[in-house]
């Protein structure tokens, strides 16, 4: 099912990530020779030109810009660790095709924004009360890229957990000390949200900084596909470069007891706020429905879509014209498929328990595979579902029609039984006996993925006989689907399985699993043992990633654990991601 971003995550992606430019040497780079220059003091503002750009592309179609900024961009030192940012000029703006008015410019050049440097790395930020809204979460979304702060002390090579409204991520930074200035290399490894996929040929940003922190350049983008989005893929890119130094503005020093901190639901709530002044109603949309394109920007696309979503939510019976809309739509190009996207993307997230028993009926009624999937997926998708809308995937899953519509529709059942938990009894016995059953061999996976899902003990005993499975795939797919069972015995499954496992990818599916149960602190010792003998560098971060996760919510009994890690890895950023976290634990 094909869907689209939220507007609030299209604005506040905090992903910056940098192609490996051609760049100058350093020594010749403009940038640090205006820098010298300029003899950049704490008492004057430096000046920089800047532009920020995000885009988002649909399959098949040319690239659409979400957002930009750019223009030039005064910032100076009020007080040691506190930044103030004010636009000079702008000379682009605009937010999901709105462009900035003359009146909209004049606001955003006169507010400011004042950013704290934080004791671990980072920046809080802070806006008056009176700060453009419509525009505060872009220009958060560029401060959050421009700015770099790091904790003093700290090693050349070291990771540390990151977080925006997008999520949860884990990133490294290299520090290179090259005389009176610094080469800082910030890379993101990963989302914790698997539904994310960043493009590791392209992920990092790079930072000149003078040895006091003042910002010299950065340059970088970022090239990211979310699943969740049908596979869109989006682009943020960053270019900062020094212009020059002048004093600073003249006028009162902010108070940031006057100000308020920009956190992430006050950013979230801006930008929902902002979505509510759309006039457009759910007729509209759907008369524009079927005129969406291959070409279509994906802005209005998501327009579309978010309208007719909010509709459902309010009045479900309505999802009847959009079923309708669906079965009367028999192309299959590009643009059709996109036009299917948004109103099963609207169906799914109706939140509405009617709107799944017609997912459900969808399921049948639909002339072809490509409409019964997306409605299969669209009801996998679907907060509130039926025991009426489940056992409609049972018989589907029951008669194993082909590959893609029973995957689809097993993942289903064992997300219903799951979401509704004890109306659907009869779950476990349709999955374990479909699983003995198979046509298709390679539906062993998605009938053992249902069965985490679900989180029924009836299933330990054929998930530990596929544990032994020769296929390494399907070994990761078992231990990921021990997280949701309750059985005392499943923890020492998951740790002996972990020990033994020779496929380290297989290892960190099990590790996802850890993270959902508690165990003694002898098993999380000898899983440590396990990933410290992981000698390859990207393997060894990721279940590093994934320790500390399980780190994170049991502090107590993973502690040792995590030390023993730091001692006995030989790969040097575990052992900085390790004993920052640990540091961080003893600060606090």
């Amino acid at each position: 099912m094909k869907k689209v971003l939220p507007l609030s995550f299209l604005i506040l992606v905090s992903v910056l990530v940098a192609l490996f430019f051609l760049r100058n040497p350093l020594s010749d780079n403009p940038n640090l020779k205006r820098f010298r220059e300029s003899g950049l003091s704490a008492e004057q503002a430096g000046t920089y030109e800047v532009r920020l750009t995000a885009t988002q592309k649909a399959q098949g179609a040319t690239p659409a810009t979400i957002a930009e900024i750019a223009g030039q961009l005064i910032q100076y030192e009020q007080s040691p660790g506190h930044i103030v940012s004010r636009w000079k000029e702008i000379s682009a703006l605009s937010i999901q095709g709105r462009s900035a008015s003359a009146q909209d410019i004049t606001e955003v050049v006169n507010a400011a924004i004042l950013s704290r440097a934080e004791k671990g790395g980072g920046y809080e930020h802070f806006f008056a009360e009176n700060y453009p809204k419509a525009w505060l979460r872009l220009q958060l979304n560029a401060l959050q890229r421009i700015l770099v702060s790091q904790k003093k002390g700290e090693s050349p090579i070291y990771q540390k957990r990151e977080s925006e409204e997008m999520g949860v991520y884990q990133v490294e930074y290299t520090n290179l000390d090259r005389g009176d200035y610094r080469d800082i290399k910030k890379t993101f490894i990963a989302y914790e949200n698997p539904q994310i996929e960043i493009d590791r040929s392209r992920n990092t940003v790079h930072y000149l900084t003078s040895k006091d922190g003042r910002l010299i350049s950065a340059d970088g983008d970022v090239a990211f596909v979310h699943k969740a989005v049908g596979g869109d893929s989006f682009e943020i890119t960053l270019k900062v470069d020094f212009i020059g130094a002048g004093p600073k503005p003249v006028g009162a020093p902010l108070q940031l007891s006057s100000m308020t901190l920009a956190n992430e639901s006050q950013v979230r709530l801006i930008a929902e706020e902002n979505q509510r002044v759309d006039p457009l109603n759910f007729d509209a949309a759907l008369k524009l429905l079927p005129l969406i394109t291959a070409a279509t920007d994906g802005r209005d696309l998501h327009v579309i879509y978010g309208v007719l979503k909010h509709e459902l939510q309010e009045r479900p019976e309505r999802a009847i014209e959009l079923r309708n809309f669906i079965l009367a739509t028999q192309a299959r190009d590009e643009g059709s498929k996109r036009q299917l996207a948004a109103a099963f993307g609207a169906l799914a997230q109706s939140q509405q328990p009617a709107v799944s028993n017609l997912l459900a009926r969808l399921a049948k009624d639909c002339p072809d595979l490509f409409c019964k999937d997306q409605a299969i997926v669209g009801l996998n998708d679907h907060e509130h579902p039926t025991p009426e809308s489940g056992r409609r995937m049972i018989e589907i899953v029951q008669t194993q029609p082909d590959y893609d519509t029973t995957a689809a529709a097993v993942l289903a059942v064992g997300s219903i039984a799951y979401k509704i938990e004890n109306q659907m009894p009869e779950a476990a016995g349709v999955l374990i006996d479909g699983f003995k059953m198979l046509k298709d061999p390679n539906l062993r996976r998605p009938f053992l993925a249902a069965m985490g899902n679900h989180g029924d003990d009836r299933y330990l005993p054929l998930l530990k006989q596929a544990q032994k499975d020769k296929d390494s795939a399907v070994r990761g797919t078992v231990f990921y689907s021990y997280r949701n069972l309750k059985s005392p015995e499943v923890n020492e499954i998951l740790t002996a399985g972990i020990v033994n496992e020779k496929d380290e990818s297989v290892i960190n599916e099990g590790l996802k699993a850890v993270a959902y149960h508690s165990l003694p602190p002898s098993s999380y010792e000898r899983i440590a043992e396990r990933i410290a003998q992981i000698r390859d560098q990207e393997n060894a971060k990721e279940a590093t990633r994934l320790f500390i996760r399980i780190y994170e919510s049991d502090k107590k009994n993973v502690g040792p654990a995590m030390a023993l890690l730091r001692e006995q890895s030989a790969v040097p950023t575990v052992k900085s991601a390790i004993g920052r976290r640990l540091q961080e634990n003893v600060t606090l």
